[in-house]
């Protein structure tokens, strides 16, 4: 005995696959938007709880929220979601920098992290 069951697409699956808009791209510069809050996050923080500290919490954030992206979700949730990842991703790599001036020699440190910042723009 065979029955037909219909399937129907959430709203969430059927946006997964649709092209990109215009709000799309507002999207974009609202998360993009999310960095200077980071940088100025991370200015008032990284003196109070420590260099390792903010980065150990950076690091556990940033995988949370790359995490949460991995399923489809709403358009609002995903474009939060990218907004705190940029934020938190940003102050993370400016601790790093904090950190690796202050703990390696200039000559040691300058080759790999220039090298590795040359290689993350392209």
């Amino acid at each position: 005995m065979e029955t037909d069951v219909e399937v129907t697409a959430t709203d969430a699956s059927v946006y997964c696959h649709t092209q990109l808009t215009s709000d799309d791209y507002v999207a974009t510069f609202v998360a993009a938007s999310g960095e200077l809050p980071g940088i100025l996050l991370i200015v008032a923080i990284i003196d109070r709880i420590g260099r390792r500290a903010t980065m150990g919490w950076g690091a556990i954030i940033c995988a949370s929220v790359c995490l949460l992206l991995i399923p489809c979700t709403s358009y609002n949730a995903e474009t939060a979601l990218i907004w705190v990842g940029r934020g938190v991703a940003s102050a993370f790599f400016q601790s790093m920098f904090v950190y690796t001036s202050e703990v390696y020699p200039v000559r040691l440190a300058e080759s790999p992290t220039s090298n590795l910042i040359i290689i993350g723009e392209h």
